[in-house]
């Protein structure tokens, strides 16, 4: 498994990824039915340096990736600025 391969615990990998652990869990045991979102895989992924790509579906290598072979920035632009309103003085 991925997440024994760098000594990390669910809690630990849910931590990092900024998820609950019993959603890390669920994914794990397969109780999710599919119904994992993109960016929590491509989280997942470039935690555990894997592809998102063999992570959600198993196609490709399991093989550890290098620091920015997988990072989520490259695949998805900046968020949009968020919306806010000067106040004139």
């Amino acid at each position: 498994m991925a997440r024994e391969r760098l000594y990390l615990n669910q809690s630990k990998l849910s931590l990092l990824a900024g998820l609950g652990r019993v959603t890390v869990y669920n994914i794990e045991e397969e109780r999710t039915l599919g119904n994992v979102g993109v960016m929590t895989v491509e989280k997942l992924a470039k935690i555990l340096r894997v592809s998102p790509c063999w992570l959600a579906f198993g196609v490709g290598s399991s093989a550890l990736l290098n620091d920015g072979e997988n990072d989520i920035a490259d695949v998805h632009p900046s968020p949009r600025p968020s919306s806010t309103r000067q106040v004139s003085r």
